[in-house]
């Protein structure tokens, strides 16, 4: 990749990439510390593995080297297990079941956004009913936050010796490099 491999320096076109709501699940989720920071000037993203920051790198560049196979698809993803998981909804692949209004869900993060919603208000309570206790996770998170998978807590960076080098490369931002 451009900038991190150290071939080509990277050309920063979304200087933000990470929503409060996403950074705020990833840090509520982190159980080990996050060592590695975001370079782009105003990001704030920091990660517990470097696989991570390189994926993340990527959508600040637009890069979407992994391409859905499905035919007809083609859509771009930055990170390959996003990829993954894109594909399987064109197999319906649906395991996260709604009790109350018997609707399936590609992603457990969906099915808890319908729980939420007012749409979903009759479902949460069927839901809770037939097992005790198991939406009250849904009343810690606001409606737009998501159980995406980002690494990133959109908080400062870690200073002096607790961030570890990128060995990678160099980035460069608007084409000045960093």
């Amino acid at each position: 990749m451009p900038g991190v491999e150290g071939s080509m320096p990277m050309t920063v076109t979304r200087p933000h990439v990470t929503t409060p709501s996403t950074a705020k699940a990833s840090h509520d989720r982190r159980k080990q510390p996050a060592n590695f920071a975001c370079p782009v000037p105003g990001c704030g993203s920091t990660f517990t593995r470097h696989f991570n920051l390189k994926g993340h790198l990527r959508s600040h560049a637009e890069e979407k080297p992994y391409q859905c196979k499905w035919p007809g698809c083609g859509k771009g993803f930055a990170r390959q297990h996003d990829c993954k998981r894109h594909e399987q909804l064109h197999l319906n692949i649906r395991p996260y079941p709604c009790e109350g209004c018997k609707k399936n869900f590609a992603r457990m993060d969906a099915l808890n956004r319908h729980l939420r919603s007012e749409g979903g208000a009759e479902c949460r309570k069927i839901q809770e009913e037939l097992n005790p206790g198991s939406t009250a996770h849904l009343d810690a998170m606001p409606t737009g936050a998501s159980s995406a998978t980002s690494d990133t807590d959109g908080s400062a960076p870690p200073s002096g010796d607790q961030v570890k080098p990128d060995p990678d490369g160099s980035w460069t931002v608007g084409g000045m490099m960093m």
